[in-house]
C-alpha cells in the first residue's frame, strides 16, 4: 500500500542565517513539502479503496473484502462508514469473526463500550487473534496496561506471526514505563524497555515496512542514549511513510541530541506542518520545547521565543522552557529587563525542585538560569547583583562554565 520512498531529506527545506538574530528561512518550504506529501498519501489511500471496490466488484459474495474495507475506514477514524461495510459482511456470512470483531470496534470507538469486545474474547471467538489485539488496543487507550499485555500475548500466541500485536505491546510496554515514577522502579522501566524493543524487533522481522515500528524502536535507542541507531530508525520510519509528522519530530529530537540544530530545526518546521495540516496537535505539544531550544540555537530567536512562550502557556511550571524564553529575550535589544523575571522565574521551580527532590531536577539548567540572570543584572548595572548570582551558579554546579552558554 505504501510506496517507498527515498528519505525526505532536510536539504529540501532551505535554511540561511539572517541578520539581528533572526534567520531568513525560505517559510514556504516546509508547507509545499507537506502540502505534497500529504496529496502523495491521499492518492495511496484512495487507490487501495479503489482497489478494494474493484475486488468487491468482481467478488461481491466474499465477507473478507468488505471487513477490509471496514478496517481502512477504522485506520481514517470514519466509523460509520466502517460499520456499514461490517454490516455488509454480516449479511453475507453471520458469524464472520472478522465482521463480528470489526462491528465490536465500531462499538468501543462510537459507545467507548468494551462488553462486546470482551464476550467476543471470551466466549464467541477466543481463538480469533484480532479480537485479542482490538481488545488490547482498547484497554492500552484506558491505561489498563497489565490487561492490554495480555490480551496483545493471546493475541501473538494465536498468530505468532502478528507484526502488529507485536509493536501494540512494546508500545504499551513504554508507555507502562512512563507512567512509573517512583526510583525504586528503574528497574523494572530498563527491563520493560528492552522487552519493548524485543517486540519492536519482531514487529519489523513480521512487516518490514511497518514504519511505526521504527519509529517506537528508535524512541527506545533515544531513552538509552543509543542517538545514532535511533537516527537511523527515524530515517528508516520516514522513507516508508514521508508523510507522518510524529517520525520528523522524533528525528529533530535525536539531530538537536547531536547538535545539529539547523538539522533539527527543519525537522521540526516540516513536522509542524504535517501535524497542522492532519490535525495531529499532540505532535506539537510534545515537541513545542526542543524545537524552540532548536530555533534558538540557530539563532531564530523571534520564533524561539512564540514556540516556546507556548509551550510555558500549557506548562506554566516549565523551568527550562522559561529559561531558553530568557536567553533569546536577552539577544534581543532592550529586553534583559523582561529576561531577568523570567530567569528569576525559572530559578524560583528550580530551587522547588531541588527541595522536592525531584528527579526531573537539573543543576546544569539551574545554573544556566543563574548565569543568565547574572548577564541580566550586568546590562543593568547591578555588578554586585550579577557577582552574586554567579557565585550561587557555581555553587549549583561547579562544572557549569558561563561560556558553555
Amino acid at each position: 500500500m505504501r510506496c517507498l520512498i527515498a528519505i525526505i531529506a532536510v536539504s529540501c527545506l532551505a535554511h540561511a542565517a539572517g541578520c539581528n538574530g533572526r534567520s531568513r528561512d525560505n517559510s514556504t518550504a516546509p508547507i509545499n513539502t507537506a502540502r505534497r506529501l500529504l496529496n502523495e498519501q491521499r492518492q495511496e489511500q484512495r487507490a487501495e479503496l479503489e482497489r478494494l471496490d474493484e475486488l468487491i466488484r468482481n467478488n461481491p459474495d466474499d465477507p473478507a473484502l468488505y471487513v477490509q474495507r471496514g478496517f481502512l475506514w477504522i485506520e481514517r477514524e470514519d466509523y460509520f462508514s466502517a460499520e456499514d461495510q461490517f454490516d455488509l459482511a454480516l449479511r453475507i456470512e453471520r458469524q464472520h469473526p472478522g465482521a463480528l470483531c470489526g462491528a465490536a470496534v465500531v462499538t468501543f470507538y462510537t459507545k467507548n463500550d468494551l462488553e462486546l469486545l470482551e464476550h467476543l474474547a471470551k466466549t464467541r471467538t477466543p481463538q480469533y487473534a484480532p479480537v485479542h489485539y482490538w481488545l488490547g488496543r482498547a484497554r492500552q487507550s484506558a491505561g489498563e496496561y497489565d490487561d492490554a499485555i495480555e490480551a496483545y500475548g493471546k493475541a501473538i500466541e494465536l498468530n505468532p506471526t502478528y507484526a502488529e500485536a507485536y509493536r501494540a505491546r512494546g508500545s504499551t510496554a513504554i508507555e507502562q514505563s512512563a507512567a512509573i515514577e517512583q526510583s525504586a522502579e528503574l528497574q523494572q522501566e530498563s527491563d520493560d524497555a528492552a522487552g519493548a524493543l524485543a517486540d519492536f524487533r519482531q514487529a519489523i522481522f513480521f512487516d518490514p515496512q511497518m514504519a511505526v515500528a521504527y519509529t517506537n524502536s528508535g524512541d527506545v535507542l533515544m531513552d538509552q542514549d543509543e542517538v545514532e541507531r535511533a537516527l537511523r530508525s527515524y530515517a528508516r520510519a520516514i522513507s516508508i511513510e514521508p508523510a507522518d509528522p510524529y517520525a520528523y519530530s522524533r528525528r529533530g529530537r535525536a539531530l538537536a541530541a547531536m547538535e545539529k540544530y539547523r538539522d533539527a530545526a527543519r525537522d521540526y518546521a516540516l513536522a509542524q506542518e504535517l501535524a497542522e495540516r492532519t490535525d495531529r496537535w499532540e505532535v506539537i505539544a510534545a515537541m513545542n520545547f526542543d524545537r524552540g531550544v532548536a530555533l534558538f540555537h540557530v539563532g531564530d530567536h523571534y520564533e524561539a521565543m512564540r514556540v516556546l512562550s507556548s509551550e510555558i502557556e500549557s506548562d506554566p511550571l516549565n523551568a527550562d522552557a522559561r529559561c531558553y524564553h530568557a536567553d533569546c529575550l536577552m539577544e534581543i535589544w532592550g529586553r534583559a529587563w523582561e529576561a531577568k523575571g523570567e530567569y528569576s522565574e525559572a530559578i524560583r521551580l528550580y530551587e522547588q525542585a531541588k527541595r522536592d527532590d525531584d528527579p526531573e531536577y537539573d543543576e546544569s539548567m539551574h545554573a544556566r538560569a543563574l548565569y543568565g540572570r547574572a548577564r541580566a543584572h550586568e546590562e543593568a548595572g547591578s555588578s554586585r547583583a550579577a557577582k552574586r548570582d554567579r557565585s550561587e551558579a557555581n555553587r549549583v554546579d561547579s562544572d557549569y562554565a558561563d561560556e558553555d552558554r
